[in-house]
């Protein structure tokens, strides 16, 4: 048996209506941003419970568009260095340091404790990042900590379509979420990104920001002058539109199947799950002792292992180094991420499961 680490597949029904959108956009004559894209940005917002969806090219520029639209231009901003580093390059495009704080290493997301511990006059924002999808149970104590310091709240929920619990839906729990279609994602337009807010006036100056800093009611007038060009076109906006249609299904088959992995893995092995409400779960992440092991077996027995989340961290990276961060460098030596996507079948997990508790 040999299993790949990700499979994309679309159903027939899927490619007849991309077909006939991409027929309908290519008969217009014009495949900017139009009718497509504000249909994947309405049924974006259904799908997360936002008030606002606004697309644009990629999950960092929906970081960067995010950190602008709140007029953030220097300072610091905390985050966690358990991510991938395109968070803290975000930061830095913006004009500021990120500052890198300690993960809990049962969830793997941002630490409350460190976020007070780093406030200082500088801070301009927290970044929470929704690691493997889940939504930390602590996200309700980091929110009253920004509240409590008039610090915004910025979600980096590029892992998390879909998650919610009894804080919220994943990208309306802070001030403004940011989301990635990057092709492993849980949904997919090959690339892009999306950002979320209930804030009807931070939703405006992302458009406008989006599109060179245009006035959105005049598009000769610019009014700020430090925009940018993340828009997308209707061909992704159409296969953004037909993704939302099926994702919902395709979670339901990621749980499915986490929940063999929870079943079959033994004791040497804890599956990180999110406590209540629904997790998209874009990982698997399974803790162990033995994770380097644990991957060489799944290579010699066929197995691609996913990308862990994370075993070279931001405060890893040459250009972010950084000391003083024991729960992040332990979590990056004691996990692995097993295949966990739509296409896989319960036979393939549970013959992962068997050769993982081999080891």
């Amino acid at each position: 048996m040999k299993i790949p680490i990700f499979k994309l597949n679309y159903e027939d029904e899927f490619i007849k209506k991309y077909q006939d959108g991409v027929y309908d956009i290519l008969s217009t004559g014009f495949v900017g941003e139009g009718k497509y894209v504000r249909e994947f940005e309405q049924k974006f917002s259904e799908l997360t419970k936002s008030d606002n969806s606004v697309a644009c090219t990629s999950g960092t520029d929906a970081i960067e568009l995010a950190i602008r639209s709140l007029n953030i231009s220097h300072g610091e901003i905390i985050m966690p260095s358990n991510t991938f580093f395109a968070t803290a390059v975000a930061v830095k495009n913006c004009g500021c340091d990120p500052v890198l704080a300690d993960c809990c290493t049962d969830d793997l997301s941002l630490d409350p404790r460190e976020v007070r511990r780093l406030i200082t006059e500088k801070t301009k924002a927290v970044i929470v990042v929704h690691v493997g999808g889940i939504l930390s149970s602590r996200l309700s104590e980091i929110k009253k900590i920004c509240d409590t310091h008039n610090l915004p709240l910025i979600e980096d929920a590029a892992h998390a379509h879909g998650s919610y619990s009894d804080i919220g839906y994943a990208g309306t729990i802070g001030d403004i979420g940011c989301f990635s279609f990057f092709p492993t994602k849980v949904m997919t337009t090959g690339e892009g990104g999306m950002v979320t807010t209930n804030n009807d006036s931070l939703a405006n100056v992302v458009r406008s920001l989006k599109n060179f800093g245009r006035d959105i009611n005049d598009a000769s007038r610019c009014i700020i002058s430090q925009g940018m060009n993340s828009k997308i076109n209707d061909l992704t906006g159409l296969l953004g539109s037909l993704e939302c249609d099926r994702v919902l299904d395709r979670v339901q088959k990621r749980n499915s199947l986490l929940e063999i992995y929870k079943s079959n893995l033994n004791s040497n092995f804890k599956v990180v799950t999110q406590d209540g409400g629904q997790c998209c779960y874009y990982k698997c992440i399974a803790l162990t002792e033995n994770a380097e092991a644990v991957r060489d077996a799944m290579r010699k027995n066929n197995i691609t292992p996913t990308g862990e989340v994370y075993s070279n961290p931001v405060h890893h990276q040459n250009v972010f180094l950084q000391s003083g961060l024991p729960n992040t460098d332990w979590v990056a030596k004691n996990h692995v991420c097993p295949p966990l996507y739509p296409e896989l079948t319960t036979e393939e997990v549970e013959y992962i499961c068997s050769i993982m508790n081999g080891v």
